[in-house]
């Protein structure tokens, strides 16, 4: 697996990372002129039963619970080959990495800001650029470690190594709001509050013992420095259940 760039190593950041591209990607691919052979390369990679991104979701679908075979942890890790890296000798292959060194990394229609909102590396001469358009809207989190009445998540943008705060941010404020645990709609932002700070890409919460068993929802919001201080709009919201 890579451990160095801007695509994250561990399965459940992969599976964060992969679903933020997809996405972004259906938003925005009309916009950048591809050819049609490009179109239906992205149909295969995202969109066909038992392929690429499907083949991942079924076996992390899986493997996510914690509880499965170890020939289920042998397809995921086909899937996740196949899906990530895909053959580069077989031009009719194509995997996630294939698909933006073909398609987007130098195509002029891919704006710096859509490069870096989608995850990936920015060439060094943009990278200053590139980090003056980085905020909460880019951000992911994940609760990471679940223990008994504590949750730790990891907070990062996708592409970028470094877990510091962008120039021009004064701090990272996280957000949470509260249901049981069977619901996995999101709440209205309004039933969020303040709950604290980010610090090195890290949050961790306590919890009082009357609120196991409920879901906690987070998301965390950039707040610029300057004379009167402004928040960026909030980052998608990520939840785990209090044990």
């Amino acid at each position: 697996m890579p451990t160095n760039d801007f695509i994250p190593s561990k399965n459940h950041e992969f599976n964060d990372f992969q679903n933020t591209f997809v996405n972004f990607v259906n938003l925005n691919i009309a916009s950048w002129d591809l050819t049609d052979t490009a179109i239906a390369e992205w149909a295969l990679l995202t969109n066909m039963p038992g392929q690429k991104k499907m083949r991942w979701d079924d076996a992390w679908q899986i493997i996510s619970t914690g509880n499965f075979k170890r020939s289920q942890n042998v397809e995921l890790k086909g899937a996740r080959k196949a899906y990530e890296s895909g053959n580069k000798t077989n031009p009719e292959d194509t995997s996630i990495r294939l698909f933006i060194n073909r398609y987007l990394r130098n195509n002029i229609k891919v704006s710096v800001k859509q490069k870096a909102e989608m995850g990936l590396t920015i060439p060094d001469e943009l990278k200053v650029k590139a980090s003056e358009i980085i905020s909460s809207r880019v951000m992911v989190g994940s609760v990471t470690v679940a223990r008994h009445l504590v949750h730790r998540s990891t907070i990062y943008v996708p592409g970028r190594k470094s877990r510091a705060k962008s120039p021009g941010i004064e701090s990272l404020v996280v957000f949470i709001a509260f249901t049981d645990a069977q619901t996995h709609v999101e709440p209205e932002i309004t039933k969020f509050s303040f709950d604290g700070t980010v610090k090195g890409g890290l949050y961790k919460r306590e919890f009082d013992p009357s609120q196991e068993g409920l879901r906690a929802w987070y998301f965390v919001r950039a707040l610029k420095k300057g004379r009167v201080q402004k928040y960026e709009p909030p980052s998608k919201m990520w939840s785990a259940v209090i044990m």
